[in-house]
């Protein structure tokens, strides 16, 4: 889990592969601010996804 901060509301980011393996990968994203963020995901050095996440709310991204 990763935590994004500097006196502002959190962006957390946790990440895991699922039990069935095959790297596949459950990422959850929590965006505790009143604003949106914008994150970027990546693999190494492969992006992976550019995405922003609503104020206040939790994604949850399935990755193959």
């Amino acid at each position: 889990s990763v935590g994004m901060t500097a006196g502002w509301p959190c962006l957390q980011i946790g990440a895991f592969e699922t039990p069935q393996g095959e790297s596949r990968k459950t990422v959850i994203v929590l965006n505790e601010a009143k604003d949106s963020a914008n994150f970027v995901l990546y693999d190494g050095d492969d992006l992976i996804l550019s995405a922003s996440i609503p104020p206040r709310s939790i994604q949850t991204l399935l990755l193959d």
